[in-house]
């Protein structure tokens, strides 16, 4: 009953860190009133609530889309309070990749980061490509959004799960072949979207895919300057298996622990 009382408590301290956090990066009271009000439809389960606008604050304008009662909502908070998104380093940014890119908050803000850049966000799931598309629509062809999943070669792929947790991806049986979503190695995505020139930042939410990706010998690896790897421990990779992966690429690494998991942002020695 303790343990479970303190658990308890845990959750309620997160929920709330991360509501003071993600109001803390509205741009104006309209965002802070629509961000509650969605965080209420969301806790009395109110079906079919329509994705709302939010405006965050920063250099440049950016308003986004977020559907209540997804992970968009905890996004919020990780990305634009923590900055979990954000390149460790490596600038200029000229050319950067997402993978696992959801409703892509995080490249819309990247893209309002480095309005030179040319960005990628590959995504499986239609109604994430749909908002990600959504979301980027703003900032024209540099930002495109592939609907997609990486993998360690081409295949076709199911997904499972739903919205409001994690996604992963699997191979598609013959029966499922109809409705599969292409998957790609990461060579075949390099070669069909940006096959010259250095990835200056690599963004990878893939959960449970990355010990497929990330196989140690890996040639696409050494066109990546920079990058940042959302760690899931009990799906893929730990924090000490992406140290150790990304240190084997000359990548100079540093930690970041988070309740969930956190990330490992690393930068290309030299």
């Amino acid at each position: 009953m303790l343990f479970s009382g303190a658990s308890w408590l845990r959750r309620i301290g997160r929920a709330a860190v991360g509501l003071a956090g993600s109001l803390r990066v509205m741009a104006d009271w309209q965002s802070r009133r629509r961000l509650l009000t969605a965080k209420l439809s969301a806790r009395l389960g109110r079906d079919g609530v329509d994705p709302v606008a939010l405006r965050i604050r920063g250099p440049a304008a950016l308003e986004v889309f977020v559907r209540p009662g997804t992970s968009d909502m905890g996004i919020l908070y990780e990305h634009f309070a923590r900055g979990a998104h954000l390149p460790p380093g490596a600038e200029p940014m000229r050319q950067i990749i997402e993978l696992g890119t959801g409703s892509e908050l995080a490249l819309a803000d990247l893209a309002r980061r480095y309005p030179g850049a040319r960005l990628l966000g590959v995504e499986p799931d239609r109604e994430n490509a749909e908002m990600a598309r959504l979301n980027t629509e703003p900032f024209g062809d540099p930002c495109s959004v592939l609907e997609a999943a990486v993998w360690d070669v081409d295949a076709d792929l199911v997904i499972e799960g739903q919205l409001t947790g994690l996604l992963v991806v699997r191979p598609a049986s013959e029966d499922e072949r109809g409705s599969a979503v292409r998957g790609l190695s990461m060579e075949g995505l390099l070669s069909e979207q940006m096959p010259h020139d250095p990835i200056d930042f690599l963004h990878v939410d893939i959960a449970g895919v990355e010990p497929r990706v990330f196989t140690p010998g890996v040639r696409w690896m050494q066109r990546m300057r920079s990058i940042t790897i959302q760690v899931y421990p009990d799906r893929g990779l730990t924090q000490d298996q992406c140290v150790e992966l990304l240190h084997g690429y000359g990548f100079v690494t540093r930690p970041d622990v988070a309740w969930w998991g956190g990330q490992v942002f690393g930068v290309r020695d030299g």
